[in-house]
């Protein structure tokens, strides 16, 4: 699945919006910050999961940006989308905001089983 051409949907300014269906019922689960100490560089990655645990390793990983720092931020949707991920990806001096499909994430990093999920 591709997001490269959903917008950002905020109702009302408050509420975030899943990206394939368009519910505001998505939850947050594991943060994902990704650092560089120089351009291009190899990047620190640092994961705060749902149960507080804190990950962190350094080497090529999936930062939303190529050549700065990153973070991604996992929902998951009670429609049943996802896990997909919502991604700040610095480059040149700008942010931009995207969303992007987790296809496989890390073991215990999903924070709603899918026994709870509602079906479409």
């Amino acid at each position: 699945m591709s997001f490269d051409d959903v917008e950002l949907n905020l109702k009302n300014q408050y509420t975030l919006c899943c990206p394939a269906c368009g519910s505001a019922w998505a939850h947050h689960g594991a943060v994902t910050v990704y650092t560089r100490r120089e351009e291009d560089g190899a990047a620190t990655k640092t994961c705060v999961l749902p149960d507080g645990t804190v990950q962190q390793n350094i080497g090529k990983h999936h930062n939303p940006s190529g050549r700065r720092d990153g973070l991604a931020i996992q929902f998951y949707c009670e429609q049943g989308c996802g896990p997909i991920e919502l991604t700040i990806e610095q480059h040149k001096g700008i942010c931009t905001l995207g969303w992007r499909e987790l296809t496989d994430p890390p073991a215990g990093t999903l924070m709603l089983p899918k026994a709870r999920m509602r079906t479409a």
